[in-house]
């Protein structure tokens, strides 16, 4: 249909009353009321149910974008401790590290480590290395002449390095530490998990005990562990300073 020089498509049906859009378009004026123009397009309410659609959808992606990143730093926590713990026993078996001549009782070693290229993350504080959980692992020699030997390496892991009175190990970090610590059951003398009383000493203290060591009874084994003890004594950590020991020869 020929209409003011154009050629237009004729409409029918639904399609018979032109959009208010295509009223104006070409720069063209209506020559009808604006009321009377059906307008074109979507509801507010179907807008606002698009929106609501993409907000679900969005804290769904969020959450797992959150439980991912966990399960990544804690993947990550478990490799850098491990990694520790192999590097410091390689440290004593290629005699790097001499016991015989450390005067101190406690003997710290993150700086020998960082010196061979044996720590796993440089993130590292004073005497202590920050892993992928943000706690602090300080590696250790503790002169101590007895029956058990010359001494023993500890790491000791805690939050924030005492820097803050409650500062505890979380509940995550725990149980990933604890897991990691029943892998390495046949390697370990023992794992000590403490809760301080606020005045610089030790309230509680959970010591289970490597293969060589456990009988089952008076020192109970790491290999034993099971998730519910394992709950159970992340959860009487939780909301006091805290902090877990691995030793060994």
């Amino acid at each position: 249909m020929q209409e003011n020089g154009r050629n237009e498509r004729l409409k029918s049906g639904a399609d018979a009353q032109p959009c208010l859009s295509d009223v104006y378009k070409d720069g063209t004026r209506a020559k009808r009321r604006q009321a009377d123009v059906p307008l074109c397009g979507r509801s507010m309410v179907e807008m606002l149910g698009v929106l609501a659609i993409i907000g679900v959808l969005s804290v769904g992606a969020m959450s797992g974008y959150s439980k991912a990143m966990l399960k990544y730093k804690l993947n990550k926590q478990a490799e850098q401790i491990s990694t520790l713990v192999y590097n410091l026993q390689q440290l004593y078996v290629n005699h790097e590290f001499d016991a015989d001549n450390t005067s101190s009782a406690y003997t710290y070693l993150i700086h020998t480590l960082a010196k061979l290229n044996l720590l796993p993350s440089n993130n590292t504080d004073g005497n202590c290395m920050i892993d992928a959980m943000d706690n602090y692992i300080c590696p250790y020699w503790i002169r101590e002449d007895n029956a058990y030997g010359d001494g023993f390496f500890r790491l000791t892991i805690d939050h924030n390095n005492n820097k803050i009175a409650n500062a505890s190990v979380d509940i995550d970090s725990c149980r990933n530490i604890l897991y990691l610590a029943k892998e390495m059951h046949t390697i370990l003398w023992q794992v000590s998990s403490n809760t301080g009383n606020g005045s610089g000493g030790v309230q509680t203290s959970l010591t289970y005990f490597g293969d060589v060591y456990c009988d089952n009874r008076s020192k109970p084994c790491l290999r034993d562990f099971t998730i519910s003890s394992i709950n159970d004594i992340c959860t009487n950590l939780k909301g006091t300073r805290s902090w877990i020991n691995f030793q060994w020869f």
